[in-house]
């Protein structure tokens, strides 16, 4: 639904969010089979950069938001640093679509992108950050190492894990 600021405005319900995540997960675990043996250089150095911004904001996050039992100590930096988290998983998964060479795929991927966008943002805690970097280091490692299999079950359960945390909301 558009609003009356030309914002769009998502209602959207638990299965709304499941319908979703099942393309979602069908996209991403095609692209990152794709991106087993389609990867590029550049394109590997590309998330290599990226897993270490990860774990930039991730340090900043330890040292100046919240403790080592992860509460949150100041609740405008964490804030901050999560919603800058949330743009650098983003970027990850885009770099995987990107990494398929499949145009089909990454337009089809970039419809969704404002409705995944808007759960991630509901499901982003620290907690979830932790995970989060294992996570798509765990992924690229599969990736680079061309093992289809196991990239495609690394991105498929990376995925189902988002669904537990929006549940909570």
């Amino acid at each position: 639904a558009k609003g009356a600021q030309g914002y769009t405005v998502y209602v959207m319900k638990i299965g709304d969010y499941m319908a979703l995540l099942d393309l979602r997960t069908a996209l991403e675990t095609l692209a990152t089979r794709l991106a087993c043996s389609r990867i590029r250089m550049s394109e590997i150095r590309k998330i290599e950069k990226n897993l270490l911004d990860t774990k930039k904001l991730l340090d900043a996050g330890m040292t100046t938001a919240w403790d080592d039992d992860f509460e949150i100590t100041d609740s405008r930096r964490a804030e901050g640093i999560l919603h800058e988290i949330g743009l650098k998983d983003q970027e990850f998964h885009l770099l995987v679509m990107q990494a398929s060479h499949n145009r089909y795929l990454i337009d089809n991927y970039e419809h969704l992108r404002p409705m995944i966008h808007f759960f991630r943002h509901t499901a982003m805690d620290v907690n979830a950050c932790l995970n989060l970097l294992d996570r798509h280091k765990m992924i690229y490692a599969a990736i680079i190492g061309r093992d289809e299999e196991l990239a495609v079950e690394r991105m498929r359960t990376h995925l189902a894990l988002t669904v537990s945390r929006a549940m909570r909301y």
